[in-house]
């Protein structure tokens, strides 16, 4: 099955595989392709500040591939262009302005309806380059991180591991590498 959709009021183009069979090696797939603004990640639930301005303020375009395998598991294969968005990490004093290019992709594991793994995150454009990944543990909605290598501008290079801590908290290792915080 091929054509267009809406998936939450966003328009997109849509494939659907499914194969059928006793020895299949998934249940369904589908990929999607489309665009996604602010108003509508806001539709959809996405309300995660990390997903919203200021830190992430515009379109970004996806390419993605969701397998439903059996057993509950779903994989999640996604590229993105975020050259349609701005961004900002006031913490390190990193911006991108809308029409420089950055782009990206991300694979995700789901059990059931969470995610449990981002098994790989690659963002890169000038003067950003990000590897890493993230897990989830039981209940809690907060993931153990991991950045295998975080490189801004022309000074900073360093891995990072980002574990839940306490009740809220976060217990982050900075290194090996890396860190300028000078202007």
């Amino acid at each position: 099955l091929e054509g267009t959709a809406k998936l939450g009021g966003v328009p997109v183009a849509l494939q659907v595989h499914t194969p059928f069979g006793d020895a299949v090696p998934y249940r369904n797939k589908y990929v999607v392709s489309g665009r996604i603004n602010n108003r509508q990640r806001r539709a959809l639930g996405l309300t995660d500040p990390l997903l919203q301005p200021p830190f992430l303020d515009g379109s970004i375009a996806l390419n993605t591939v969701v397998t439903e395998r059996k057993g509950g598991i779903t994989l999640i294969d996604a590229d993105f262009d975020l050259s349609k968005t701005a961004l900002l990490i006031e913490l390190i004093g990193w911006t991108k302005k809308k029409g420089a290019f950055l782009a990206g992709k991300t694979s995700l594991r789901l059990d059931g309806d969470k995610i449990r793994r981002v098994e790989r995150l690659q963002v890169s454009g000038p003067g950003l380059q990000l590897k890493g990944s993230a897990s989830w543990q039981g209940d809690d909605k907060r993931p153990a991180v991991n950045i295998s290598s975080l490189k801004l501008g022309g000074g900073t290079d360093i891995g990072l591991t980002a574990k839940p801590w306490q009740k809220d908290g976060y217990q982050v290792t900075l290194g090996p590498g890396r860190l300028d915080l000078s202007e």
